[in-house]
């Protein structure tokens, strides 16, 4: 390995996690730089427990709150399942207006999605899409 190179983090935590390796490294370390990996390892570690304490701390206290707002619905009556769908279910939103079309005495409804029915298709082959309008009923 080049001077300029350096190694990736996971690959010296790779080398570093093998025990024999990491005594022979030790080892050949001075011990002053010993010391100070020694005081930076307990200082990170410190830094990690007190991060890792303050995010249980948090998570217990959204836990209790939690608790506590599950206590207040089970005490009025109310199933934490009400409140996902509350009774209904959910409605498709609706594509547009509903067209009809009066051809040869026969209603044909279209939402002017998919396929033609077979008689507006036949309409629309003939006339064109300006066509249809001859045939449609207004809802006014």
């Amino acid at each position: 390995m080049s001077k300029n190179s350096s190694m990736p983090v996971s690959d010296v935590v790779a080398f570093l996690n093998n025990l024999t390796r990491r005594n022979k490294v030790f080892r050949a370390m001075p011990i002053q730089l010993l010391r100070i990996l020694n005081a930076d390892s307990r200082r990170v570690l410190e830094q990690r427990e007190d991060e890792e304490m303050a995010l249980e701390a948090e998570q217990r206290a959204r836990q209790k709150m939690i608790d506590e707002h599950l206590s207040l619905l089970k005490k009025d009556g109310i199933e934490p399942d009400e409140l996902l769908n509350n009774g209904r279910p959910l409605k498709r939103p609706s594509i547009g207006r509903v067209r009809h079309y009066r051809i040869k005495g026969e209603l044909i409804s279209y939402k002017g999605v998919g396929k033609y029915p077979r008689k507006l298709k036949d309409i629309v082959e003939k006339e064109g899409e300006e066509g249809l309008k001859n045939y449609e009923i207004s809802n006014d």
